[in-house]
C-alpha cells in the first residue's frame, strides 16, 4: 500500500509525508541509513512507525472521527505547555517521532527487541576475562527519545508483555 499522509482520506495510513521526512532529515545529523533506502523503504518504514507508535501507545483525548484507522487527529488534547492542538492536525511531536522511529525502524527490526533468542549473548571466555549479557535488557521497541518526543500526548505507554504500564503526566 502506499504511503498516504492525508489526514481526510479513507486510506489514510501515515502520520507525515515522504518529503516531509525527507526535509526533517536533510536537517539531521546521522541519516546514513535513511540516505541509503529507496523511496519504497522509507515510506514502508514511516507507514510502520505509525503502526508502531499507535500499538504502543494510549493517546490521551479522542478520535476525531471513530471510524478512522489511526490514532490521530485528535481532539481533547494539549502540547507539553498547556496549549490546546487543533484536530485539524497530526501534532509536530507526533510527526517528529514517526520520523525518527522509522530511522530506527531502518536501522534494525525493532519488532523483535523483545524475542529472548533474538539478540544477546550468552557468554564470552578469554583466559580470565568474561562477559554474558541479559538477554532480556535490550532497547525498548519505542526508543526513549521518541517517547519524550510524545511527553504529554498519552496516558498509558504499553509494555511488550500485552500489559500496560501507567505513567504520570
Amino acid at each position: 500500500m502506499a504511503l498516504d499522509s492525508n489526514i481526510d482520506s479513507p486510506t489514510f495510513n501515515c502520520y507525515v509525508s515522504l518529503a516531509n521526512a525527507n526535509i526533517y532529515m536533510s536537517e539531521r545529523l546521522h541519516t546514513s541509513v535513511w540516505d541509503a533506502a529507496t523511496d519504497l523503504q522509507r515510506e514502508a518504514a514511516l507507514i510502520w512507525s505509525t503502526k508502531m507508535l499507535d500499538s504502543n501507545f494510549v493517546w490521551n483525548g479522542g478520535k476525531r472521527d471513530i471510524n478512522q484507522n489511526l490514532g490521530f487527529p485528535r481532539y481533547g488534547i494539549y502540547d507539553g505547555d498547556g496549549y490546546y492542538i487543533s484536530s485539524d492536525i497530526i501534532p509536530s511531536q507526533v510527526v517528529t517521532a514517526t520520523i525518527e522511529q522509522a530511522l530506527l525502524l531502518l536501522s534494525n527490526d525493532r519488532s523483535t527487541l523483545y524475542e529472548p533468542s533474538s539478540q544477546g549473548l550468552d557468554s564470552l571466555s578469554l583466559g580470565s576475562i568474561s562477559m554474558s549479557f541479559d538477554k532480556l535488557d535490550q532497547a525498548p521497541v519505542v526508543s526513549q527519545y521518541v517517547r519524550s518526543l510524545l511527553f504529554g500526548l498519552f496516558s498509558i505507554a504499553k509494555s511488550p508483555s500485552g500489559t500496560v504500564k501507567i505513567m504520570r503526566t
